[in-house]
């Protein structure tokens, strides 16, 4: 009860959490309610709601059903983000997140295509893209190519889609989509526990600053009060760093696109 009680004062001070909720919020705070898509939705997210009924998809009859159970979602179907079983400009809007990064490179015009496709003229897209960056970090990892598809690529359910950011956008401007809005997701700072899934591994062996800063950050996140305060500077560093690199040190965007009608 402490520990969540500590968590619940000191939330507003954790950059990294949240994030994703107030990026969705900001981008539909001016639109009006109408049809969402979640494209490979696994069991679903509550805050899509708040911007009308939502159709989830995803190839997962478990996460469906569980999303199913929980009934937060209008309808759940399953289906191939390629195929995808509705009629021409069904949705107002489209969201995924995490999902564009999965999705294995000679697939990702046609994935793309579908998305236009069921899209209504004027529609927005609204995503969280998974990418490869330019920043220290990934330099880093990109030396070890084994170990990197071992834990940036397969660990999560496989990365294989990893573009650098500038090319996700260029992809949506190919299709046809006006890009709106691109905001960088993660850059070169993290938050601790991301350091320790990422590097607490067989890479602390190339490096032993490396090491010593995932042994900090391991120490660090298992208390909540150190957790947290420790976030929140790495947060504040990250927020004041990402202002002045370039879109391809992210690794991760957010960004919004518009169907031209």
């Amino acid at each position: 009860m402490f520990r969540e009680k500590v968590r619940r004062i000191l939330k507003p001070l954790r950059y990294f959490t949240g994030k994703r909720e107030r990026l969705f919020s900001a981008a539909f705070a001016n639109q009006k309610r109408g049809s969402v898509l979640d494209l490979a939705c696994g069991t679903g997210q509550s805050m899509y709601c708040e911007f009308g009924p939502v159709t989830g998809v995803d190839l997962s009859m478990a996460a469906l059903r569980d999303l199913q159970h929980r009934g937060i979602y209008e309808r759940v179907v399953q289906a191939d983000a390629k195929r995808l079983p509705f009629p021409d400009g069904s949705f107002e809007y489209i969201v995924s997140s995490d999902f564009i990064g999965h999705v294995p490179i000679i697939e990702k015009g046609k994935v793309l295509s579908e998305m236009g496709r069921v899209l209504a003229p004027d529609g927005i897209m609204v995503h969280v893209v998974e990418t490869d960056s330019t920043n220290v970090c990934f330099r880093f990892a990109h030396r070890y190519p084994d170990l990197f598809k071992k834990y940036f690529v397969e660990r999560i359910g496989g990365h294989y889609g990893l573009e650098m950011p500038t090319e996700v956008v260029r992809r949506f401007q190919e299709q046809g989509f006006r890009v709106v809005r691109v905001e960088k997701m993660w850059g070169a700072v993290w938050d601790t526990r991301q350091y320790v899934t990422q590097f607490g591994n067989e890479y602390r062996v190339y490096s032993r600053i490396l090491k010593l800063w995932v042994a900090a950050c391991r120490l660090l996140s298992s208390n909540p009060l150190t957790m947290i305060l420790t976030d929140a500077f790495l947060g504040a560093v990250s927020n004041m760093v990402d202002r002045f690199r370039p879109l391809d040190n992210a690794q991760g965007i957010f960004l919004v696109a518009q169907k031209i009608s």
